[in-house]
């Protein structure tokens, strides 16, 4: 009479498999609720900062492999989630995005050619390097560099973008 627990990540990943047939309104849904989880369970500084129990780690890593299946699995989803992920990866405030950018590297060893498409979006994001912390500038290059070896477009872009910045000041 009782149902068998089952795991929500592999009913998630079912439905994230499924919602490629036609779906998509369930897919930017779904890319929702794991911006959602990461935000709300991501790690936390200063006041109001809650313990960072082995739950709250589990429900940010739902969210990060929820987003990760949507971008792998749905290619029309991959540009909404890249400016969902770019708003998060520029902070105006000092919380922490160490989440973010793992999320934003893992994203980058599962489908580096779909992120060369989406390559004014990477340089929209990379462009911001100037109006960004040293610390965040260095997670954001460090992630980034795979993709900077793969696509020799986006190198060449970011090289004349630094050396405009280094004569700049």
């Amino acid at each position: 009479m009782i149902p068998k627990p089952q795991d929500p990540r592999r009913i998630i990943v079912n439905m994230i498999q499924h919602s490629k047939c036609g779906w998509e309104e369930s897919s930017q849904s779904l890319a929702e609720l794991g911006f959602l989880l990461m935000d709300a369970f991501g790690p936390r500084t200063g006041f109001g900062r809650g313990p960072n129990t082995a739950i709250s780690n589990d429900c940010c890593q739902l969210g990060l492999s929820i987003i990760l299946e949507i971008f792998k699995v749905n290619k029309i989803a991959c540009y909404n989630i890249l400016d969902l992920l770019s708003k998060r990866l520029l902070p105006k405030t000092t919380a922490p995005v160490e989440h973010y950018f793992e999320l934003f590297a893992r994203m980058i060893q599962a489908c580096p050619q779909l992120l060369v498409q989406c390559q004014a979006r990477i340089q929209q994001l990379l462009g911001q390097l100037p109006n960004l912390p040293c610390h965040t500038t260095t997670q954001l290059l460090r992630a980034a560099t795979p993709l900077i070896k793969v696509s020799l477009a986006l190198r060449d872009w970011l090289m004349i973008m630094l050396r405009k910045l280094v004569f700049h000041r």
